[in-house]
């Protein structure tokens, strides 16, 4: 991956980060090197969506095809609830920027 943004928001309650880059995999690639998520659409572009619940933060991964790279969404929350809302939303905001 190249280079990439991030946005922090911190307080006692929570640790909550976004971090994005572009990623040279397709989709296929991903998908393949990363069973068990979970298909989603993103403002017209295939995309795909995996939830790791494995440590104290979950991160919640998004990847949006690109024709051949992939945009990369990296979600992490120590509140689980709105996730899946999040991280479609996010990743809207991100396709139409680019």
């Amino acid at each position: 991956m190249g280079g990439y943004c991030f946005w922090l928001h911190s307080s006692t309650a929570s640790y909550d980060q976004v971090t994005t880059a572009i990623d040279e995999r397709s989709i296929e690639e991903i998908k393949s090197a990363t069973p068990n998520g979970v298909d989603m659409t993103v403002s017209g572009h295939a995309g795909y969506r995996v939830r790791d619940e494995n440590s104290d933060v979950q991160t919640t991964y998004v990847w949006v095809n690109l024709g051949g790279q992939s945009l990369t969404m990296e979600i992490t929350s120590s509140s689980a609830a709105d996730d899946q809302i999040s991280a479609q939303e996010l990743a809207e905001i991100a396709i139409g920027n680019i």
